[in-house]
């Protein structure tokens, strides 16, 4: 089955109407933690699955990236792809397929809901609204249907983390969630975050972080990438002192590339000890060899969610900041909106 026409351009004509600039999209965002989910045909009372399989591109699986690093219960699997991965036997029988997609015309999302349908999986969908929320209604599945605003699908994990609390009847966890809200500082990650934009500026972000904070390196470098509109990459320790380490070995006529990158190492003092050792003497090798580092703090003031949720605000102000540097607009993705447009007239 192919998934084109009239879809995608729909999807990138909703897109191209999004206006709201990024600064109001994060007072905005902090008013999701409190937001009461909509929810139809969700039975609250019914036990929680024993793993949810996250089906969603973009913004639109990233409430699901952080809820698996910060909060006990189902095991998360996250996939961004066409159709379904492989499934075993007991993900059959005990899993839950969460199509998520904001839009509700995301193509990958739309495969992914044909695929499970398909394979008569558990299913359920997170949504605003287009195709994606008229066939989970027609086919009567739990839906979380999400408010249908102005802002950009990564500047909508308030709304989905609710979501997903919702959608498993999790009161304990939704109290969790709002709470989110009162224990950020968004002054204190504007102020960190412009800190952390002098010292990008010009340079290429590459966030390292432990396998417990990958969520938070991949999040912030999905923001460079859409709010800055720059090249961002990311890896987690210890694994890349087995191999991107290498990298920073550079010679001499190499160096002037080499230096443009801005190693981001997301610190945490409930990392492993080793991990922490390791972060600490990269840094200095690589600060040896020219190459600036920065780091963001995970406080261990805070509880795991809103530590993460006030890492995520200091990268994204850094973005924002760099974006008005660059000059480029810090909410639109035209290149992406390019790229849509042009999927739409070209089938497989």
């Amino acid at each position: 089955m192919h998934y084109f026409p009239i879809r995608l351009r729909c999807a990138t004509v909703w897109y191209h109407h999004l206006h709201m600039d990024m600064q109001e999209q994060i007072t905005r965002m902090l008013g999701q933690f409190s937001w009461e989910p909509m929810l139809e045909r969700v039975d609250v009372r019914a036990a929680p699955p024993r793993k949810i399989i996250v089906c969603g591109m973009g913004g639109s699986h990233l409430a699901a990236e952080l809820l698996a690093r910060a909060a006990p219960g189902p095991a998360f699997l996250i996939h961004h792809d066409y159709g379904l991965p492989p499934l075993s036997n007991t993900d059959k029988n005990g899993a839950l397929i969460l199509i998520s997609s904001y839009s509700g015309e995301t193509e990958e999302a739309l495969s992914a809901f044909d695929a499970a349908q398909s394979a008569g999986v558990s299913m359920a969908v997170m949504t605003s609204g287009g195709r994606l929320l008229e066939e989970a209604r027609t086919a009567a599945l739990p839906t979380v249907v999400l408010p249908r605003e102005d802002i950009e699908p990564r500047m909508t994990l308030g709304y989905m983390l609710r979501g997903l609390a919702g959608l498993l009847g999790d009161a304990s966890l939704a109290a969790r969630i709002a709470a989110v809200a009162q224990a950020v500082h968004n002054d204190r990650a504007r102020t960190t975050g412009e800190a952390l934009a002098n010292a990008l500026a010009g340079g290429v972000p590459v966030l390292y972080a432990s396998s417990h904070n990958a969520s938070l390196a991949y999040i912030l470098k999905a923001t460079f990438n859409e709010t800055a509109k720059i090249p961002a990459f990311w890896g987690t320790v210890p694994e890349v002192c087995h191999n991107e380490l290498s990298g920073y070995d550079f010679g001499a006529s190499f160096a002037p590339v080499a230096t443009q990158l801005r190693p981001i190492f997301i610190t945490d003092t409930a990392d492993h000890p080793r991990v922490q050792v390791r972060i600490a003497l990269m840094r200095t090798l690589l600060e040896e060899r020219g190459v600036a580092t920065s780091s963001i703090e995970v406080s261990a003031d805070n509880t795991s969610l809103a530590a993460g949720m006030q890492a995520i605000l200091i990268g994204t102000w850094a973005a924002v900041l760099l974006a008005a540097q660059y000059e480029v607009p810090n909410a639109k993705t035209p290149l992406i909106a390019t790229f849509k447009e042009q999927l739409v007239r070209t089938p497989t």
